[in-house]
C-alpha cells in the first residue's frame, strides 16, 4: 500500500510539473550554457552531473556528466533511477542515490568510474554529506528511515526511523544533526548523530504541506524546508548551543512560513547565507533570508526540478524535467542558452574538473 501511495503521489507530482534533489551550498552545483561567460572560473572547466530518474514506466540507469565549457557529455551507469546527488567536502567522490535499485552507487570524481555500491533502504530519495566527510546520511522513502553510512567503509552503520516517506536530508555543518523532510507526514525529523555515528531521532517539527526538500545555510544558522504542497518554505532558526531547534510550537512558534512560488522541490543557499534558490514550477525563485521574502522570481518556461550554484556565486544551474540544463547569470537575473541532456533530470551538482569536485 505504501509504495501504491508512493507512486500515486509521484504521478500526481508529476502533473503538477516538479519533483526533488540535493545539493551542498558549497559545491559548486544540488544541482549551464554555451553562452556562460568564461569568467566563470580562471583555472578550472566546469562539469555537470546530472540525474536522469526518468520514471517507474521507463526507469533510467545513468547519469550524464556534461562539460559546460564544451558542452561535451558522457553517461555513467549508476543504478536504476538515480534520484539524488552529495559530493564529498574534499570533491574526490560522488555519491548517487539510486531509487529503484536501493542502492547508492560512489563515483571517484577524478575518473568518473563506479567504485562501489552501497546497499542501503528502499526507495533511496536524497543523500548527504557530512562537512568532514566521515560519513554520509540517505533518505529512504518507503522505509520510513534514514541510514548513516561510514564512508571509509561504505557500510551502513546506523538506521533511523522517521515519519513517513522521507524524500530529503540535510547535515547541520557541525555534523551534529540531521534534518529529514518526511513528505507524507507534513513534518521535519531531528536527528542527533554521535561522533561514533550512533543516532537517533530527537524531534519532529510541523511544517507545510508535502515537504520535499531542505537545506541548511552555510553558517548553520538556519534550515529551509521546500513543502511542494503548500507552495512555501517554512524557515527554521538553529538556536539551540549545538545547533539544533527544538522550539518550533503552537505556543511559541518561530518557525516562519514564506511564499515560494509553485511546487518547490529544490534549495540551495548562497555561500554568505543571505539568499535560497528555490526550484520550483517553471521558475527559479530567490529569498531574501533577512527578510524572510521573496526578492526575485525569474521565469524559465520549463518546469525547473533542480538548481546548483557556481563557486562564486556568479551563476545558478537548474535541471529542468524536460530534459536541459539552463544556466542563469544571477547579476542579470535572466536565463541564458539551455544545453541539451535528454531523459528527465531530477538532480544536478556542478563540479571543477582539474581538481575533483568543490
Amino acid at each position: 500500500m505504501k509504495l501504491l501511495n508512493y507512486y500515486i503521489v509521484n504521478f500526481a507530482k508529476t502533473l503538477r510539473l516538479t519533483l526533488l534533489i540535493a545539493c551542498l551550498p558549497w559545491i559548486v552545483i544540488s544541482g549551464c550554457a554555451s553562452t556562460h561567460s568564461l569568467e566563470e572560473t580562471k583555472e578550472h572547466d566546469l562539469q555537470a552531473y546530472v540525474a536522469n530518474l526518468a520514471g517507474a514506466a521507463d526507469p533510467g540507469t545513468t547519469i550524464t556528466t556534461v562539460n559546460l565549457t564544451t558542452n561535451q557529455e558522457r553517461t555513467i551507469t549508476t543504478g536504476t533511477e538515480p534520484s539524488a546527488f552529495a559530493v564529498a567536502p574534499d570533491g574526490s567522490t560522488v555519491y548517487v542515490a539510486n531509487r529503484g535499485s536501493d542502492t547508492v552507487s560512489v563515483i571517484d570524481a577524478y575518473t568518473d568510474k563506479v567504485t562501489s555500491t552501497i546497499k542501503v533502504g528502499l526507495e533511496p530519495d536524497a543523500v548527504a554529506t557530512s562537512s568532514n566527510g566521515a560519513f554520509i546520511v540517505v533518505a529512504n522513502l518507503d522505509d520510513n528511515n534514514i541510514n548513516i553510512v561510514n564512508t571509509r567503509t561504505n557500510q551502513v552503520v546506523t538506521t533511523v526511523s522517521t515519519l513517513q516517506e522521507p524524500d530529503a536530508v540535510a547535515v547541520t555543518p557541525n555534523n551534529h544533526y540531521a534534518y529529514v523532510a518526511d513528505f507524507g507526514a507534513n513534518k521535519v525529523t531531528v536527528v542527533r548523530i554521535n561522533s561514533n555515528l550512533t543516532a537517533r531521532s530527537v524531534i519532529s517539527i510541523p511544517v507545510g504541506i508535502e515537504p520535499d526538500a531542505v537545506a541548511i545555510s552555510p553558517q548553520g544558522t538556519t534550515v529551509y524546508v521546500g513543502n511542494f504542497g503548500s507552495n512555501s518554505i517554512t524557515s527554521i532558526p538553529l538556536t539551540g548551543s549545538n545547533g539544533e531547534n527544538l522550539a518550533c510550537g503552537p505556543l511559541d512558534d518561530p518557525c516562519r512560513s514564506i511564499p515560494a512560488g509553485r511546487d518547490p522541490t529544490n534549495i540551495a543557499f548562497s555561500l554568505n547565507g543571505e539568499t535560497a534558490y528555490v526550484t520550483g514550477g517553471d521558475s527559479l525563485t530567490l529569498i531574501s533570508v533577512s527578510r524572510a521574502s521573496p526578492s526575485v522570481s525569474i521565469p524559465l518556461g520549463e518546469t525547473a526540478e533542480a538548481v546548483a550554484l557556481s563557486s562564486n556565486g556568479k551563476m545558478a544551474y537548474i535541471a529542468d524535467e524536460q530534459g536541459y540544463i539552463t544556466p542563469i547569470n544571477l547579476r542579470s537575473e535572466k536565463p541564458t542558452k539551455p544545453i541539451p541532456v535528454g531523459g528527465h533530470p531530477v538532480a544536478i551538482a556542478v563540479t571543477l574538473l582539474g581538481r575533483g569536485t568543490g
